[in-house]
């Protein structure tokens, strides 16, 4: 596993191989904010929630560098429960 944040979300991005816009795109995150993750201008934010839902990883994982039980990640609408009509 990756040491930085940085070197996680740059692998991660890579693996899945979306460019920074592509990403910035799914993610609602800044092209710009990405880009200074990745070279380590940023070393936290809550934008990892978002970026890792887009790149299908467990944002602990993306965040700590540290693996969990978690088997999949939805994407949030996936995870809100269904409404039924009465």
């Amino acid at each position: 596993m990756e040491h930085t944040l940085a070197q996680r979300l740059k692998v991660a991005r890579t693996e899945a191989k979306l460019t920074q816009q592509q990403l910035a795109k799914l993610s609602g995150v800044s092209q710009s904010d990405i880009s200074k993750i990745e070279k380590g201008k940023i070393k936290s934010t809550p934008s990892v929630i978002p970026l890792a839902l887009a790149l299908r990883i467990d944002p602990v994982v993306l965040q700590t560098g540290e693996q969990t039980d978690q088997k999949e990640i939805r994407k949030p609408s996936n995870l809100l429960p269904a409404v039924t009509e009465i």
